[in-house]
């Protein structure tokens, strides 16, 4: 037998929203808004702008650091609302949110280097130097992440350079400057590199790992289909044992219990076939109530002890024409994909209502 799968298509969507929130998910947590890490950032790029600006009246890197920090706190606040709201939509915003970011840092940076103070150059340096760090610390497992951060850094870095030469012409200096940018520029690309390897072997850990999941839902209902055929063919054994030696007025009793023993397993057999995509669909009148009741010992089965399951139908739900195994399927894979979507656990409840058939007919 086979659990329940989603579609090709299904499973394809299911998986490219799932990448989608990682990346969502990875922005919003490096230096989460109102951390520490957050504040320390924050804090010493306003420092530093302020004390500048008082020292040397650069008032227009004052004004390039709030616009930086502006972007910044936009950035983790949208990050993490999309993250918590599972709008992947959002990532086009998110990623362009940390694109500007990072250009307007690099931005000052530039400007910091342009400035006719000596100390300046190694306040740029320093801007750089830390920014290179974050790349790897925070950015090191999406390519399209990093990427958003690499390349402003690399071009900030290749502006400098520019300036340099500009400024002194063909000299050593300038020629050193120009040797240090191809120096550095393999790292960069290792950086993107190395973020794609990462990606590939997080992506291939979170496939084995939902493989291994999947085995243990099968080894959960191969073991409760297991108990429940042991259970139907010690009925039907014993009640053919009892028919032997019967009188012929119990026999009519005892082959009716052998033939009700017979339609479980039946039964058993088309959840079974469900299961695998295999069965026909036969519509029928069908009481939910006794469905809901014959789920629960499924459910409980694949189910771990930390989701609790409620169920609620109302006495006055009308019978539904349904093939009563493709429903029980139906809500077994909903079941599965919620026990999935709560992995610290939670409450399920499956209920059906009087107002959740209103205006529909039996």
């Amino acid at each position: 037998m086979s659990v329940p799968k989603e579609s090709d298509s299904e499973s394809t969507v299911s998986s490219v929203n799932r990448l989608i929130l990682d990346h969502i998910k990875s922005v919003a947590e490096a230096e989460p808004f109102g951390s520490r890490l957050f504040f320390v950032h924050f804090g010493l790029l306003l420092g530093s702008g302020l004390i500048a600006t008082l020292l040397f009246t650069t008032w227009y890197l004052l004004a390039i650091v709030a616009i930086y920090l502006a972007i910044l706190s936009l950035e983790k606040l949208v990050a993490r609302w999309a993250f918590n709201q599972r709008r992947s939509g959002f990532r086009p915003v998110v990623l362009g949110l940390l694109l500007a970011r990072a250009i307007i840092f690099n931005v000052l940076v530039v400007l910091v280097w342009m400035t006719d103070i000596a100390v300046f150059k190694h306040a740029a340096l320093a801007l750089l130097v830390a920014a290179t760090i974050i790349i790897f610390v925070f950015h090191a497992t999406y390519p399209a992440i990093i990427a958003c951060v690499v390349v402003p850094v690399w071009l900030s870095f290749a502006a400098l350079s520019t300036i340099e030469f500009y400024s002194v012409g063909a000299t050593s200096e300038s020629i050193a400057s120009a040797v240090i940018l191809a120096g550095i520029t393999p790292y960069f690309l290792l950086a993107l590199l190395h973020a794609r390897n990462q990606w590939r072997q997080l992506d291939d850990t979170e496939k084995a790992l939902r493989h291994l999941q999947q085995q243990n839902v099968v080894g959960r209902l191969v073991s409760g289909v297991a108990h429940d055929f042991n259970n139907i063919l010690g009925v039907t054994l014993g009640t053919a044992e009892l028919l032997k030696d019967a009188s012929p007025s119990d026999r009519e009793k005892y082959a009716e219990q052998i033939i009700k023993a017979a339609e479980q397993g039946s039964a058993l057999t088309q959840q079974l076939l469900s299961l695998s995509g295999e069965a026909i669909l036969n519509p029928e009148p069908v009481n939910l109530q006794a469905v809901f009741e014959e789920l629960r010992p499924m459910l409980d089965r694949v189910m771990p002890d930390n989701i609790h399951i409620e169920y609620s139908v109302a006495k006055e739900a009308p019978i539904a024409n349904v093939d009563k195994h493709q429903l029980k399927t139906a809500l077994i894979n909903l079941a599965i994909n919620s026990r999935d979507a709560m992995p610290n656990g939670g409450r399920l409840a499956l209920k059906c209502t009087k107002a959740a058939w209103k205006g529909k007919s039996g």
